[in-house]
Order: C-alpha cells, then structure tokens, then sequence
C-alpha cells in the first residue's frame, strides 16, 4: 500500500521534492520494521543518490542517510560492508560536522554497535568509553543521549564477561534514570528491564523475576495491559521463569499472552508469532514435544503467508528450509543464517541425529571463520558446539584438540576470566573426564570453580553448575564421601536460590540420591528419588526428557535394592514412553533398552536379553557410530549376556575386538578400556586360562593404581578380582594376605556396611574356608548375613547369596541339617523373589542336591537333579557351563547309587561337549576328566582309569601348576588309582611328597592336607606298616578334631579308619569301643538312615564279628540288611555289600547253606551293575567259592575259584593283591581236595612275590607263609613246617606284639606242629600260655578262645591227662548246653547254628569214653531204606543234671557215600564228623581268623 503512495508522491510532487523525500525514508523504515530489509535496501540506495545528488554528498540529511543505509546492511548480515560504510561516513562527519557534534556522536556510537557485532569488542569498549567522556562534557551527564550511551556500554562490558562492572554501571544509571525522566518513564521502564536481564546473566534470577514482576505491574498500569511494551515485558517475564525452571507458570503466562496479542496485535502480527514460538519452545522444555512440534508446524505456515517465506522470522521457524531460504534471500553467510544452522545443529544433537549434526556444525565452522573470522566469538562458539558433537559421537580426542585450541584461543580474544572463556573450561573438563584423564579434570575444574565464584558469585547458577560437575569428577575419582558432603550443601543452596522445585535442584537431588547408592545407603537414596519423581511428575510432567531419566534413575536403585521384578515393570512402561516421546533410536531411548537388557539378564531372561541388546547394537552402530562410546558399551554388554549364557568363545572374541578399538579410539588407560580389559581377563578365567588372566589383571590393577589412584573404587574392585584369580590359581594364601588388605581400605574408603564391603566380606570368608580356617569362615558370614539382612532386606539378592554361603559353610563345617534347613527355606525364597527358572534359583536347587546327598537322601536328590537338569537344558541350553556342571552333578549322584554305568555313559557325553564348549583343557575339564576316571576305576576299569589319571596329572600341571590344588588333588588321586592297582609302593613315594607338598602350599591343618594325611595312613595300612598309620592316625585325628569340630563328618570317617587300623593291630576292643561311640554319634549327627551310618553299623557288626561275638553281629546286621534295601534300594552297592557282610556272619554261625542262600545271587547283580570284571564282582565270586568249601561243594569252589584267578590276572597287573588273594584262595581249596603238591606249587613262589611286593613282615605275607606252613605240615614235612612258623611267629611278634589276633593263631598253628612231631610238652606249654592271652585279649567266650582250650583239652588227652582234659571242657559244655536250649531248633537256620555245640558235645562224649556206647544200639539195627550202609543208634546222655535222648545215624563219610546223606537232612541236628587230628588247624584264606 505504501509504494502506490510513493509513486503518486512522485508524479506529483517530483522524485526531489522534500515531502517525497521525507515519505521514502518512512517506506524504507517501514519494510526494515516488517523484516523486509532486502527491499528496504533497495529504497534506501535510491533514496541516497537522490540525497547526494539533490543536497550533496557531505550535506546533513546526506549523512543521515548513509547512516541508516549502514543499519540496513547490519540488518542483512552484511556488517563488512556496515562497517567500511560507517568508517568512511565518521571521518566525513568529524570534518562536515565536527568531532563533538551529536550527529558524530551518534555515527561513533554505531560504528561501535557494528565492531561489537563483528567480534571487535574491545575495539567496540574503546570508543564507547571515549565516546561517553565526550558525551557527558558536550551534552551533559544526564542528557538522554549520554544515558542510552552508558546503556550500550554496560552491554558491551557485559559481551566481555564484565557483567559485574555492567550491573554496577545499569544500576547508577537506572537511579540517574528515574530521577531525570522519572520512574515510569518509557525509558526507564526499558533500563529496569535491561537491568533485570543483566541481574539474570549474573545468576541473580531470583533478583531479576522480582525486578520484571514489579516492572509488568507498573507497565501494566502506566501504559496499559495491552501495549506492545507491556506484552513485550510479559514475554521478559515468561522467559524468566522459564530459565527458572518454573516451567509451567511460563506456559501459563506464556499461553495468557498469545490469546492476548492474538486479540491486540492480531493472529498473524509479527509479535504474535514470536510469542507463538516461544510457546513451542516452552512445550518442548516440558516434554510436550509433538505439542510443540504442531504448534511450530501451524506457526511456520503462518509466517510464510504472513511475512513471506523469505522474512527473518519465517527463516527462524523452518528447520531444514530455513537454511536455503535464508541463504537465497540473507546469504549463506549472513549471521541470522550462521545462528539458524547453529540451532538447527543442536536440535538434530538433541534429537539424537548427531551424525547430521556434525556436518551441518563442520560445514558452519568453514563459513563463520571466513565471513566474521576465525577469533570472532560466534566463531568460538560454534566450535565449542562442533566439540560437545565430536565428543558426543565417541570422537572424544578430536573432541579434546578442538577445546585445548579453542581455550587457549579464548583466554586471549576473551580474557580469562569471560564467561565463555569459563563455559570452554568446564566442557574442557567434562572432554578430559571422558577420556580417563579425571586427575587432569578435576584440578581443571577446581581453579574454575575458584574463578567462577569470584568472577560470577558463590551463588550463580553456573556456579552451582560447577560445582555439580567437580562432584561427578570427584566421585569418578571415588572420593564419594567428599561428593557426598559436597552434593549435601550445593543441594541445600540450590534450593535456597533456584528453589525447591527448580529443575536443577531435581537434578542434584538425582545427583545425591546416587552418590548415596554408590555409598551403599541405597534405602536412602530409594526414598530421595521416590519423592524427587513425584515432585519431576508434578513440576515438568510425566514425559518430560528430565522425569524419564529419573524414572530410570529409580529403576535402578530398585533393582540394586534387589527388587528387580519392579524394576523390571517400572523399565518397560518408560522404554513404552520414550519411543512414544523421544522417538525409537533416540539416545534416551537406547539407553533405557539396555538397562532393560541388564533386568531381564539379572532376572534370569538371558536369551530375551540377548535378543534385546543384539538388536540394540545395530541400532547404536547405525545411529552413533561403530567407534561411539556408548556402542562400545552396549559390545560389552552384549559381551557379558553371551558370557551368563555359556557362549564364552563368542564372548572372548567380541571383547578381544573391542579391546583393540577401546584402546585406538579412546586411549589404552582410559577408564573405559579398563573396564574391558577387567571384563577380558574374567573371560579367561572362566575358559580356564587363568595365567593370562592373572597377568591381564596384574598390570591392570598397576595401571589402575596409577591412573585412578589406589583407593578408587575401580582399583579396589580390581584388587578383589585379582584376588579370586589367584585364588583359582592355588595361591590361596596370596589372595587373603590382599583381601584382608584390601578390606580394612574399603571399609575406610566406602564404609563398613557399603554393598561393596558385604561382597568382600564374603569372598574373604570363601578365602578362609577354602584355607581349611572354615570356623573363622563361619563367624564372618554370620555376622555378615545378619548386616546384609539390616542394610540390603533377607530377600535382597546378594542376602541370598551370603545364605548360600553360610549353607555352604555350614556343611563343610560338617553341621549338614542346619545346612539343609537354611537352604530348604532360601530355595522357597528364591523361587518367590527371583523365578523358579531364574539361574540362582537352579543353582540354589543344585546346592540342596548336594546337601541331599551328604545327608544320604540320595534318591530325593536324584528326583531333584533330574527335574533340575531339564530345566537347565530348557533355560540356559544342553552346553551352557551351569548345565554341564549339572549333567556332572547328575552323573555322580548316579554313581553314588551305584547306577555307575549310567554315570559312565553320561560323562564320557559330556566331557567331550564340555571339551568343544569350553576347551580341553579348561580347568573344568580337569576337573570332568578326574570324575570320569573315578567311575572308571569303580567300574574296575582301573587301568583304563590310570592311563586317564597319569594324562590329566600333566596336564594339570602345565595348566595350573604343579602346587595348584586341583593338581595336588589329582596327584592324590593317581596315588589312590596306583593303590588299587596293587601299586602301593608307588602310591605311598607319590603321597609322601604330596604331603609335604600340601603343607607347604595349604598349611598344616588345611581340610586337604588332613585328607592327605589320612590317605597315606591307609597305604601305609596296606603296606602292613600299621603302627606308623596308626600313629599318623591318632595324631591326624586330634588336629581334625580340632581344626573341623569333633562331630564333622571328616572326623566320623576318620574315626572309622583309625579304628580299622586298630583291629588291624590286634586291639578289636578298642576299636569295638571306638566304633560304638562313633555309631551314636553318626546317628545323632547323620541320622539313622543315612548311608555312613549304615556303612558304620556294618563295620560295628564285622568287628563284633571278629570279637567272636557273631549273634550279636547277626542282631545287628538283620535289620541293617532290611534297611539298606528300603533305603538304598535292592540293587545299590550298599546293599550288595551289606547282603555280603550278612552272608560271612551267618557262615561264622555254621549257617553255610544260609549264607549261600544270600551269596548265590550277588554275582550276577554285582556283574549287571559294574560289570563281571569289577573287583567287588571278583570278591563276591571268591566268597562264593569259599561258602560252597564249607558246604563240601568243592569242585564248584575249585571250578569257580580259577576262573576268579584267570578273570583277576587278565584285569590285573601280576602282583595286584587281589591276584595274590585269589592264588592263596585257590591253594585253600585244593588243599580241601587234598592236592597239596598243588597248593604247594601256587603258595611257595606266592610267597616270594609277596615279599617283593609288599614286603617280608606285611601282614599278608605272614598269612601266606603261615598257609604254606600249613601245606607244608600237610604233606607230612614237619620239620620245615616247623621252621617256617617260629620264623614267621618271630616276626609277628616282633611286629604286632604277642598278644595279637594274628599272632596268637600263628602260636596255635606252631602248637599243632609240635603235637604232629610228637612234642606234647613243649605244644602243652605254648598253649596253655595261648589259652590264657586268648581269654584276656579277645575273651573267653570267642570262637578262637574256645577252640584253643580244645586244642589243648587234645594236648592235654594226648599226654594222657584225661582228667585235666575233661575238667578243661567241662565249662564250654555248660554254655553249649544252654545255646541249645536256647536255639530250639525249630528251623534249619538255628540246627546249623548248634553244630559248634556239637562238636563240643561229641568231644566230651569221647573224653568220658561214652560215645562208642552212644553209638551201641538200644535196640536191633535199623536200616534205612535209602542207604545200604545207615546204622540207627538210640542212647540217653546225662548233661548238666538233665537226661538227653540222642538218635545217631551212622551214614558213613567216604566220598562215594556221600549222596545217602540227603535223606537226613530233614531231621538231622547236628552233624558229627570224625576228622583226623592233623587237619584241625585249617584256617579260610579270605579270613586266616576262622577255622575251617
């Protein structure tokens, strides 16, 4: 409408008229206020040409108009142009006008404004100050001109990081304001207004909303509450609160205003619209984005109908056009566009799109160094932005070159103490900080923060801000307490200046919230950032960026409380509002993903958390950048996910990867790498190459030490991994000297109840157990669970671990119910609390398995196991390394149920996929190897075992090292195997030194090196070096007892063993003794049914047995035989040997044809279980030969007993002791059948190899000299029977002592000798001395005791002492008499058991002479129908005062005879063979104690 005017004015008045002239100037400044300063430009060059032409160039107006022809080329960005243009019109000005005139003045005062613009602003200080000095003279120091001058210099000052000089300038020239114009004047009201905005800058925001608050009112009712400056300072104020953090009271006042100018200025008024887009800016500082995305949508049409695509404004409100539209209409180089690309820069940054980001900035840098020049502050600034993106994007070096050259550049264009020059500082700081070089930041940050309280007051927003940041330093540092205290009074100020509800007061409540957590008080920190959220909810909104990183900041203080289920709830509703608000790849967003990954992987969910980060890292790849900081992250995450689910290769190979970019992109000691290099040497931990793990984790924790310090907490959780490394190494005792050390630091660093200690705490405890000092174990973990309890919550994850360990703890300790009391109860716990599949939970299952099984409920821990390993299989996969330890777990409870070949075949499966999965020689595997070789040697594989023990050994050696305990134990082992194999020799040298090994490397009193001791003791044992085992015994004992506690079941069993060795040594009442107490206590401790005591009642009866009192061994092994069978099932090994056990008790009872009964079927059984070449099969086998002796089957015996030997020397080395055992057997046996040239001939080189192999005074030895002795008698060479006994009675006296069992039978056989030679007195007098040693060691109720009186009652008649014979008999008569009566003999069973008492009827019939009358008939001969040669005798015997009938059949005994006896089997009582003499002293091979 304006240039029709124009034209009209022309035509009429003429193009030089004064009015035309007069009415272009109008237009001009018209189209400059509309934003149209393109076309302003134009006019304005015309209108000067006709100004120079008209009035001349040096005229007045003439001047003026050049002047505003400069303001319009400022306006257009093109200040070079602004500026040469008000350079050249001064210097014409100070000429035409002179140098004080105020036209001059006023031509100074721009050329300053323009040089502040270009970045010249000392240039721009200099004439201002110059040019108020000349002012105040020529116009006066309050003339108006003078007091707009003094504004702009305090404005200029301000740009310098002089604001307090400003202020102090502002404030003067406020009161000199008020006082000239007035208070409500115009310009006043625009002073108050510009000194609130300097009080603002100064972080005096509070002062400054109260200055605005009164300066609105006021505008309000001196100008009106619609006037253009009233609703100007209305958007003062709004912006104000805004940058108070008073978010929604802006958005209120700010949505007021719009409906306000709306209704005032128009929709479409120029004002209006920036009031609409700083609505959208508030809607997007309260998270409302996609509010205030269609708010700039609906704005951005707007301004393009309204101002035209092409106006300032309209440029501002485009984001990705904005730039060509302003470079088409402005230039590319235009400030206004610079600005616009700069902003347009950091929304992409902020919208996660840093990539796009980061060209535009590198783009822009170019520009603004070449347009305003390379120091202009624009230029700084935009570099400081280009920096954050750099860093932002992981490129963290480039980031720190860029802000080391910018500081400097800044200290010397800006001065050092300008506020940008403070900002470059702190984002210095925040660049050095990220890459590990915290020392270097920290005393960065501590001169600047020194420097911001001085420069900008203790009490400035970005003073607090500093602040805030020295703290994030410190605490990276680990010096939490000092954050802590720090934190604790920056909150309290931050309240007190910004506010309760201030968004940077939430911030540092965030902030302290975590320093709590880091400090372990976490419940505090839970109930700060509870309340801080609800406050974040109400103050910015529920999706607000800054209330989503509280709600995340929430979930995991929740899931570090161990409350991981509303962790996990709270996680996936935020991940649901942050797509929703942030967009899917934002930044954010990723970040809540993967802590989402790190719950579900906690809670158990490892394969969704797989799935979940896999995905995550292509993204973060695409949307960051491969080398990103945060992508590296999400790699060791990832990493960490496949380690938990077994795929540990896998793990290895992404850590080695990004360890080499870790170290290239942000430096080999930056924090970060030294996280990963941690996370690499664990790697190889669990894949069993510990040396490279220890010596990753050794120069570590030196760098560690010297870059972060010795007590940053980084340093001391190195220590702690460097500590179970060397513990898995063997070198126990290194590990507690660094743990104890590094204990009492973080208590002094962290706190004694920090999270951090507990775990330390408990690993010092495992330390201590694995050292054999399991009491000391016990006492840290009861005192710790009880604090874990008060500080964390009982259901708090790591709770439930420390419970574990006390579990754990407890049944080494050998207290196996409490054990499985507290983890029945923490199984029921953790299924509540974590899942019944969650990985803690299965492995809390395997640990009751295990307590199970000690308490020898081995079938309810089968059932479990069983269950528990389809479970493992379904959840973690069939070769994840929980699962294989599982099928491991499985296979030896199987084994212990004697299901051996089971066992077998499911660890040969899993040793080699262990093998592929983990690798041959991971410690697992040794481990694997060293169980299969155990079934093997059960199996009797033996030498199959030996060959796997001898590889393993050398192995373990070179991978763990030859004092590493898992080598010592497999040392033990081999020793055990070589043992069985008849290799004692070798078994004991390997034992001695392993001994000696054990406590050098373990201590004196460590559980394994007592567990050595006591299997040295049993070599020894079988080397016949008894009495040394016995005193290794008894001192072993002590120190058990001792070191465990005396009712450990370490301490039952070796009480067991000692007393084995002392009936071994002849002291069977001791051990009778000792072996009663140890019953009462396993049954008390272990419980009646558990299979130890089963195994102990067992070995009471065999020594019971072997004290001649059988019946009571037989009352004891019935209901145990009944027992076992309900226990442990018909076809466990327990069973079986139990059944055996029964079997030689009822054949000392006579009860041959019984014990045959149990016998028969146990080969077979034995052979379907282990196999017919199993040992335990040989042994039955050879029982069974001996049985069917006793029972006259001889034949079979012999039969049997040679395929027993020729099984025995095919599986078994020649001089294995079972060879031997079953050569002397088969001797017995053809010394029944009476071949005794062939009994000769198999115990005469037996006896050599028995000297070689065991050597001349072994127990078995003696035995088998005493038995070729006894072949030799037989064949009728007495003398060199003779004289092989006294040699062999020498050494058993020397040996044993000459009151011992074996012993004493030896003195029998040499009387029975010397009887055969015709020696009587000299047998007289060896027995009676025997008879007498016999009643006081073994009593005289015993078998053996009363054989011996019948050996010498026989001496005795020999001598013709008939008299002193019967009175000898007279006693064991009685005592036959009453177990007679007492037998009944209603059964078979209890007729066997009397033939003892028969006997010794029969002997004193014959000693009174009356038995050829007792076989006199009473009446005619009867004959029996079925045998020819029966004769049928019936007599009356006087015995203890009672009369007896008698009915004798006489069936004859010659072998061919012998088939006639069946029919008398049925009704016969007792048998009475009549024997020669010379064969009486035959004794069992199996047992040298038992007659034949």
């Amino acid at each position: 409408m304006w240039e029709p005017l124009l034209d009209i004015m022309i035509d009429r008045l003429g193009p030089e008229h004064k009015s035309t002239l007069y009415h272009k100037g109008r237009i001009t400044w018209a189209y400059l206020k509309l934003g149209r300063a393109d076309k302003a430009l134009k006019l304005q060059q015309s209108f000067l040409e006709t100004s120079k032409r008209v009035l001349g160039e040096d005229h007045p107006h003439t001047l003026i108009r050049i002047r505003n022809l400069a303001t319009i080329l400022g306006e257009l960005g093109k200040t070079n142009e602004a500026l040469e243009l008000q350079q050249s019109l001064l210097k014409t000005s100070k000429r035409v006008l002179g140098e004080e005139h105020p036209e001059t003045l006023t031509q100074i005062q721009n050329l300053a404004r323009t040089l502040r613009e270009l970045g010249k602003t000392n240039e721009a200080l200099e004439l201002e100050q110059s040019l108020l000095e000349t002012s105040k003279r020529v116009l006066g120091e309050e003339h108006p001109d003078t007091l707009g001058r003094i504004q702009h210099l305090a404005i200029t000052l301000g740009e310098l990081g002089r604001t307090n000089e400003a202020l102090e300038l502002l404030q003067s020239l406020l009161e000199t304001s008020k006082r000239v114009l007035g208070e409500e004047h115009p310009d006043t009201l625009g002073r108050t207004q510009n000194l609130a905005l300097t009080l603002k800058s100064l972080g005096r925001t509070n002062e400054a909303l109260e200055l605005l608050q009164s300066l609105l009112e006021t505008s309000k009712r001196v100008l009106g509450e619609e006037h253009p400056d009233t609703l100007t300072q209305t958007q003062n104020l709004s912006i104000t609160l805004r940058e108070l953090e008073r978010t929604n009271e802006a958005l209120e006042l700010q949505q007021s205003l719009l409906e306000t100018s709306k209704r005032v200025l128009g929709v479409e008024h120029p004002h209006t619209l920036i009031i609409n887009q700083n609505l959208a800016i508030i809607l997007r500082e309260l998270g409302r984005t996609n509010e205030a995305l269609e708010v700039e949508q609906s704005l951005l049409e707007t301004s393009k109908r309204v101002l035209g695509e092409e106006h300032p404004d309209t440029l501002g409100r485009i984001q990705h056009l904005a730039i060509t539209l302003g470079e088409l209409v402005l230039g590319e180089e235009h400030p206004d566009t610079l600005t616009r690309t700069q902003n347009l820069a950091i929304t992409l940054r902020n919208l996660g799109k840093t990539n796009e980001a980061l060209e535009l900035e590198q783009s822009l840098l170019e520009t603004s160094k070449r347009v305003v020049g390379v120091e202009h502050p624009h230029t700084l600034i935009i570099t400081q932005n280009l920096a954050i993106t750099l860093r932002e994007l992981g490129r963290t070096n480039e980031a720190l070159e860029l802000e080391q050259s910018l500081f400097k550049t800044s200290k010397r264009v800006l001065g050092e103490e300008h506020p940008d020059t403070l900002t470059q500082t702190q984002n210095l700081a925040i660049t050095l900080g990220e890459l590990g070089k915290t020392n270097e930041a920290l005393e960065l940050e501590q001169s600047l923060l020194e420097t911001s309280k001085k420069v900008l007051g203790v009490e400035h927003p970005k003073t607090l801000s500093r602040i805030q940041n020295l703290t994030i330093t410190l605490r990276e540092l680990g010096r939490t307490n000092e954050v802590l205290e720090l934190e604790q009074s920056l909150l309290e100020t931050s309240k007190r200046v910004l506010g309760e509800e201030h968004p940077d007061t939430l911030t540092r409540t965030q902030n302290l919230a975590i320093t709590l957590g880091k400090l372990g008080r976490t419940n505090e920190a839970l109930e700060l950032e509870q309340s801080w959220l609800e406050t974040s909810k109400r103050v910015l909104g529920e999706e607000h960026p800054n209330t989503l990183t509280q709600t995340q900041n929430l979930s995991i203080t929740l899931r570090e409380l161990g409350r991981t289920n509303e962790a996990l709830e709270l996680l996936q509703s935020l991940l649901e509002t942050s797509k929703r608000v942030l967009g899917e790849e934002h930044p954010h967003t990723l970040i809540i993903t993967q802590n989402l990954a790190i719950i579900l992987r906690e809670l158990g969910r490892t394969n969704e958390a797989l799935e979940l980060e896999q995905s995550l890292l292509e993204t973060s790849k695409r949307v960051l950048g491969e080398e990103h900081l945060d992508t590296l992250t999400r790699t060791q995450n990832l990493s960490i996910t496949l380690r938990e689910l077994g795929r540990t290769n896998e793990a290895l190979e992404l850590l080695q990867s990004l360890l080499e970019t870790s170290k290239r992109v942000l430096g080999e000691e930056h924090p970060h790498t030294l996280i990963i290099t941690q996370n690499l040497a664990i790697i190889l931990r669990e894949l069993g190459r510990t040396n490279e793990a220890l010596e990753l984790q050794q120069s570590l924790l030196e760098t560690s030490k010297r870059v972060l310090g010795e007590e940053h907490p980084d340093t001391l959780t190195r220590t702690q991994n460097l500590t179970i490394t060397l513990r898995n190494l063997g070198r126990t005792n290194e590990a507690l000297e660094l743990q104890q050390g590094l204990l009492e630091t973080s208590k002094r660093v962290l706190g004694e109840e920090h999270p951090h200690n507990l775990g330390r705490t408990q690993n010092l405890a495992i330390t201590l157990r694995q050292l054999g000092r399991t009491n000391e174990a016990l006492e840290l973990l009861q005192s710790l669970l009880e604090t874990s309890k008060r500080v964390l919550g009982v259901e708090h994850p790591h709770t439930l671990i420390i419970t574990q360990n006390l579990a754990i703890t407890l049944e080494s300790l050998g207290r196996t119910n409490e054990a499985l009391e507290l983890e029945q109860s923490l199984f029921e716990t953790s299924k509540r609390v974590l899942g019944e599949e969650h990985p803690d939970t299965l492995t809390r299952t395997q640990n009751l398995t295990i307590t199970l099984e000690s308490l020898g409920r081995t079938n309810e821990a089968l059932e479990l196991e069983q269950s528990l390993f389809e479970t493992s299989k379904r959840v973690l996969g069939e070769e994840h390394p929980d699962t294989l330890t599982r099928t491991q777990n499985l296979a030896i409870t199987l084994r212990n149920l004697g299901r051996k070949n089971e066992a077998l075949e499911l660890q040969q499966g899993l040793l080699e996929t262990s093998k592929r999965v983990l690798g041959e020689e991971h410690p697992h595997n040794l481990g694997r190897t060293q169980n299969l070789a155990i079934t093997l040697g059960q199996l009797g594989k033996t030498n199959e075992a030996l060959e796997l023990e001898q590889s393993l050994l050398e192995t373990s050696k070179r991978v763990l090292g030859e004092e590493h305990p898992d080598t010592l134990t497999q040392t033990q082992n081999l020793a055990i195997t070589l043992r069985n194999l008849g290799r004692t020799n070798e078994a004991l040298e390997l034992q001695q030194g392993l001994l000696e090994t054990s406590k050098k490397v373990l201590g004196e009193e460590h559980p394994d090196t007592l567990t050595q001791t006591q299997n040295l003791a049993i070599t020894l044992r079988n080397l016949g070096r008894t009495n040394e085992a016995l005193e290794l015994q008894q001192g072993l004992l002590e120190t058990s007892k001792r070191v465990l506690g005396e009712e450990h079941p370490h301490n039952l069993g070796r009480t067991q063993n000692l007393a084995i060795t002392l009936g071994q040594l002849g002291k069977t009442n001791e051990a009778l003794e000792l072996e009663q107490s140890l019953l009462e206590t396993s049954k008390r401790v272990l419980g009646e049914e558990h299979p130890d005591t089963l195994t102990r009642t067992q070995n009471l009866a065999i020594t019971l047995k072997s004290l001649g009192r059988t019946n009571e061994a037989l009352l004891l092994v019935q209901p145990l035989f009944k027992s076992s069978k309900q226990i442990l099932g018909i076809n466990n090994p327990g069973t079986f040997s139990i059944t055996l056990t029964l079997a030689l008790i009822i054949r000392a009872l006579g009860q041959s044809s019984n014990a045959f009964s149990l016998l028969q079927t146990l080969p077979r059984k034995y052979g379907a279980l282990m196999g017919p070449e199993h040992p335990e099969t040989l042994q039955v086998n050879q029982n069974l030969a001996c049985t069917l002796l006793d029972l006259g089957r001889i034949h079979e015996a012999l039969q049997l007993q040679q395929s027993v030997l020729e099984t025995s020397q095919r599986v078994f080395p020649p001089n294995h002791l079972r060879v031997m055992t079953a050569i002397q057997t088969l001797a017995v046996i053809f010394n029944a059948l009476g071949d005794h040239n062939n009994a000769l001939q198999l115990q005469q080189p037996l006896v050599e190899q028995s000297k070689q192999v065991l050597g001349n005074d072994h127990r078995d030895t003696l035995c088998r000299i005493q038995n070729l002795a006894i072949t030799v008698r037989n064949l009728g060479r007495f003398d060199g029977a003779l004289q092989l006994q006294q040699s062999m009675l020498q050494k058993a006296t020397r040996i044993w002592g000459p009151a011992h069992p074996s012993t004493l039978i030896k003195i029998q056989s040499l009387a029975i000798t010397l009887r055969k030679l015709g020696r009587f007195n000299d047998a007289l007098e060896i027995q009676q001395t025997l008879v007498a040693v016999s009643k006081r060691v073994i009593g005289s109720d015993h078998p053996f005791t009363f054989r011996r009186i019948q050996n010498l009652s026989t001496t005795l008649a020999y001598l013709g002492r008939k008299h002193e014979s019967l009175e000898l008999m007279n006693p064991l008569v009685e005592k036959s008499v009453q177990h007679v009566q007492d037998a009944g003999l209603p059964s078979l069973s209890q007729r066997e058991s009397v033939t003892r008492d028969s006997g010794i009827l029969t002997r004193v019939l014959l000693l009174r002479g009356e038995l050829g009358r007792a076989l006199r008939p009473r009446s005619d001969q009867d004959k029996d129908t079925n045998s020819a040669s029966s004769t049928t005798t019936t007599t009356s015997i006087n015995l203890g005062g009672t009369m007896y009938d008698w009915r004798l059949y006489d069936v004859g005994g010659a072998r061919g005879q012998r088939h006639a006896w069946v029919p008398y089997f049925e009704d016969a009582t007792a048998i009475i063979f009549l024997a020669p003499i010379s064969a009486f002293d035959q004794y069992l091979d199996e047992d040298a104690r038992t007659n034949r």
